[in-house]
């Protein structure tokens, strides 16, 4: 019999490498400037929009580099935006679906950790049959993840006294 795939669930996780260039401490003052900057301009899952930043740029020019050269996925950005999470505060669970709109609807999500915590990303999902599976990640940092969009996630509560920042991209899947 042949085989064809019909569908895939996955995720792919990844450090970014120190030749990358990527300056941690700017990216965090960037995100932390950007958050009270838009305060004012939250969406319904309290994800705060982001300008330019050169790191983060970079950042996504990894992602979508390694995707296409390790697991032939070639990438295209649609959007970007910064969660935060104060402390004993957990994170809404979200997934980016919009059904309405195909435009509007990523095929991949990925996020960047900027703090190292012992707090966790949940990812719940569905395997065919074997419902409300869940996957845990370690926040750690400089990890980036990346997933596909109808995975459901959240941040367990941060118990860390400082601002925990992440970095989130949305990413279409050019076949």
């Amino acid at each position: 019999m042949k085989k064809i795939l019909l569908s895939e669930t996955c995720f792919y996780g990844d450090y970014l490498p120190d030749i990358s260039n990527v300056n941690k401490k700017d990216v965090k003052k960037f995100a932390l400037k950007e958050i009270a900057s838009n305060a004012e301009k939250l969406n319904n899952y309290e994800e705060y929009p982001c300008g330019f930043n050169q790191n983060l740029d970079w950042i996504s020019w990894y992602v979508r580099n390694k995707m296409f050269v390790k697991h032939n996925i070639n990438l295209d950005f649609i959007n970007h935006y910064l969660l935060k999470q104060d402390h004993n505060e957990s994170l809404l669970k979200r997934k980016h679906l919009e059904y309405y709109s195909k435009k509007e609807t990523p095929d991949f999500i990925t996020i960047y950790f900027m703090d190292n915590s012992s707090n966790s990303l949940e990812l719940e999902y569905d395997d065919h049959r074997y419902k409300n599976l869940n996957w845990t990640v370690p926040v750690e940092q400089n990890k980036c993840v990346t997933f596909n969009s109808d995975i459901n996630f959240y941040f367990n509560k941060n118990k860390e006294k400082e601002i925990l920042t992440h970095y989130v991209i949305k990413w279409q899947h050019l076949k």
